[in-house]
């Protein structure tokens, strides 16, 4: 049995608060792309949407 990767509301906000440092040390403005490259995947759930592209090892 396989097991996707969990995103839990603090590993979300971890994931925020780290996108905004890099936002302010590179000073841009511009969109950054958070991507999971993992073997099984990412559990859909209320946090995943922060992903905005996936994959996965079969891919």
């Amino acid at each position: 049995m396989t097991e996707n990767n969990v995103i839990s509301g603090d590993y979300a906000l971890r994931i925020r608060e780290r996108d905004e440092l890099l936002r302010l040390s590179l000073k841009t403005k511009r969109a950054l792309r958070l991507t999971f490259i993992t073997v099984h995947g990412v559990k859909k759930n209320k946090y995943s949407d922060i992903v905005d592209n996936e994959i996965k090892a079969e891919d």
